[in-house]
């Protein structure tokens, strides 16, 4: 899309760029601008859906994509890491879905 994102920074960057766009805030922009009558809870379920069905990448990786904790107490305790470069990779095929590449 013509811009390099930074490997530091937020995928969707806040309006002064010092936290996350929220939630609230796509909703409002899907729902007002762009006249697309959605819901956050389904664009989330379409990506997850998507991961699970028609790719191969792992479903702990898949779910620390949706902020969701994956594991179990035990995993969870030993699990440090964010896995940045791994959600990279998904993130990068689910743009490459959505934009039909």
């Amino acid at each position: 899309m013509g811009c390099e994102p930074d490997p530091n920074g937020y995928v969707w960057p806040g309006r002064n760029g010092d936290g996350p766009v929220t939630g609230k805030s796509i909703y409002k922009y899907l729902t007002q601008t762009m006249d697309v009558q959605t819901t956050i809870h389904g664009l989330r379920s379409s990506f997850r859906d998507y991961m699970g069905n028609e790719t191969h990448f792992d479903r702990v990786s898949v779910e620390m994509c949706l902020a969701h904790r994956a594991g179990d107490q035990t995993e969870l305790a030993y699990r440090r890491q964010d896995a940045l470069d791994k959600r990279r990779v998904i993130m990068d095929a689910w743009s490459a879905y959505c934009e039909g590449r």
